[in-house]
């Protein structure tokens, strides 16, 4: 709770987030809470990167997430904004993404600032935060492919990098590995993410480990002696936020 405050604060604050920790950490799980529980004048999306494996899925990885969310209907590019396709089956949905997989290819830069528009320019008192969650992943993936991937990556995160600073009424929290930024570097790349305020999610501590485990076992009807709970505890290692 305390984190999900501090990233609120950031948000208002006008930063975009660099969220970093371990794999099987819960990062996700928090990204997916702070999207469906935002705060007043705020809109927020939530979009899974993994799976993508160029700058081209990159955007339709976005415009995925946002044709999915209700609250981002009306500032969808105009032709398809105000059509209910979050109502629509995932079929549907499909058969719209792949209309649309075209002119991402065709220039996938030129999509993205339109895909953006409408929610940097309302008039209303409205700010949107999207949570690019697996950026490594992408990164990963992206690697992988032939026809020399460092320099599609660089231009891909100079792009953003960019396009961000441009923005007043949206915010980023990109979301990945704690070893992101080293993982670039090693492959000489420049992830151009000295902009983002840095956040890690850490274990637990005692206590609140010791507070989970009584109300897990307490929501099952079981009650637990401190003996054994500090035991529960010690047998499960670090007290990973998961």
């Amino acid at each position: 709770e305390d984190m999900i405050g501090d990233i609120w604060k950031m948000l208002r604050n006008g930063k975009n987030i660099l969220f970093r920790a371990p794999r099987r950490f819960g990062k996700t799980s928090l990204l997916n809470h702070i999207a469906k529980h935002p705060i007043e004048g705020w809109h927020a999306c939530f979009v899974d990167l993994e799976g993508g494996d160029c700058a081209e899925k990159f955007v339709e990885k976005i415009l995925t997430a946002m044709i999915a969310n209700k609250s981002f209907d009306s500032y969808l590019p105009d032709h398809l904004a105000g059509q209910n396709i979050y109502a629509k089956t995932d079929t549907e949905k499909l058969a719209i993404i792949r209309n649309e997989r075209r002119t991402i290819q065709n220039d996938w830069k030129k999509y993205a600032e339109t895909l953006f528009i409408k929610a940097e320019n309302t008039p209303e008192d409205t700010c949107f935060v999207f949570s690019l969650d697996e950026v490594s992943f992408l990164i990963e993936d992206m690697l992988d492919q032939k026809d020399d991937p460092e320099n599609k990556i660089t231009e891909m995160l100079n792009w953003f990098h960019e396009f961000r600073s441009r923005l007043q009424n949206i915010r980023f929290i990109l979301s990945g590995s704690e070893h992101l930024p080293t993982f670039l570097r090693g492959f000489g790349i420049n992830g151009r993410l000295d902009d983002l305020e840095k956040i890690h999610l850490n274990l637990f501590d005692n206590e609140t480990a010791d507070a989970f485990i009584f109300l897990a076992l307490a929501g099952q009807k079981v009650v637990a002696r401190k003996s054994e709970i500090n035991l529960i505890r010690t047998l499960m290692g670090k007290p990973i936020p998961y």
